[in-house]
């Protein structure tokens, strides 16, 4: 779904050039079509993140109930928080999950990569995608 919105948005900015370097000496029409252009890729491009937030949670549920627990709770924390400091980046996003395994409650932390098409390909900026788990658990895809 992430990927839709971002496609979406892709167009509309495309759109909006192309008519604006048609309509570039009418400033009036210039100054709208940039505005208008803006007002219809901001919604798109908060609905990408969104759904890219989804997926981030997604694949924290897949991982932990794959492995038979159940998650209680996923909290988005800045990277100074978590034992993966100092690899900090803006291209990830780092996850405290609260979560049961047999009986027991746990705290682990998963760094995420703001990859829209692919959560677990190497990005070109940034940490790969990791886990911290107090217990051994299965993390491949």
């Amino acid at each position: 779904m992430a990927i839709f919105f971002f496609v979406l948005c892709a167009i509309a900015l495309f759109a909006t050039i192309i008519l604006g370097l048609i309509l570039r000496k009418n400033k009036a029409a210039l100054i709208g079509i940039i505005i208008g252009g803006l007002v219809i890729c901001t919604p798109l491009l908060l609905l990408a993140d969104w759904g890219l937030i989804n997926l981030h949670k997604d694949e924290i549920n897949r991982v932990i109930t794959k492995n038979h627990g159940a998650v209680l709770g996923i909290e988005a924390v800045e990277a100074r928080d978590t034992p993966f400091y100092p690899e900090e980046s803006n291209s990830n996003r780092y996850y405290k999950v609260t979560f049961e395994l047999n009986k027991n409650h746990y705290i682990g932390w998963y760094r995420a990569t703001n990859s829209i098409n692919d959560l677990h390909s190497k990005p070109s900026k940034g940490y790969p995608e990791k886990w911290i788990l107090p217990v051994s658990l299965e993390t491949s895809y």
